[in-house]
């Protein structure tokens, strides 16, 4: 279920054609001069993400522990139990700002809104893709003030501020899942029920 929400969420942003790099799951790795973004490019080894692409970057990250509980859906067969899964996951995004329509003061907003309704409107995709009963996004928060969220991004990290050209903005998403423990381990899709 993890590897299927962040995939979906990205290709929600794919499918924008903003960005020319869309960074499926990304995480924080720290070395002797801090933290900074990164993705697992296999063996052990991350590649540190480059936010400013000219093209623009964006990526996804878990945002916190992921909390399991039980669930109000009533059991379809005898020993089947549900549970309400809330994935947290941070989207993180840096493009140029001509790259947004109305390249103003606002374009970080317009941005988000675009992405706020694509986004919230998509549950019912992920709910069949993952056989859940149900799924929501939930758009938490939107930051972009470019220091807090360089700050957030390369904890510890002496980090310059990007050029001026570029919108740096991220998006807290609570992705809430009411799904058989079953699905979780097999994976289960809309089809077995």
């Amino acid at each position: 279920m993890i590897r299927q929400a962040h995939e979906h969420l990205s290709g929600i942003i794919r499918s924008m054609e903003l960005f020319r790099t869309v960074i499926d799951k990304a995480e924080t790795v720290f070395d002797d001069k801090g933290g900074f973004p990164a993705h697992y490019v296999g063996s052990g080894k991350y590649k540190p993400i480059n936010l400013q692409s000219d093209a623009g970057v964006s990526y996804i990250r878990q945002n916190g522990h992921i909390e399991i509980e039980n669930s109000g859906i009533e059991p379809r067969s005898m020993g089947e139990t549900y549970k309400l899964v809330t994935l947290p996951l941070k989207l993180v995004f840096c493009i140029d700002k001509e790259a947004v329509e109305g390249d103003s003061a606002y374009s970080s907003g317009l941005l988000f809104a675009t992405l706020m309704k694509k986004i919230t409107q998509s549950g019912p995709l992920l709910r069949k893709n993952i056989g859940a009963e149900k799924t929501l996004f939930d758009v938490i928060s939107y930051e972009d003030r470019r220091d807090v969220v360089l700050t957030e991004e390369f904890p510890g990290s002496e980090v310059k501020d990007l050029l001026a050209r570029y919108t740096l903005a991220s998006m807290e998403i609570k992705v809430r899942t009411d799904i058989s423990l079953s699905c979780l381990e097999e994976l289960c899709n809309e089809e077995q029920y």
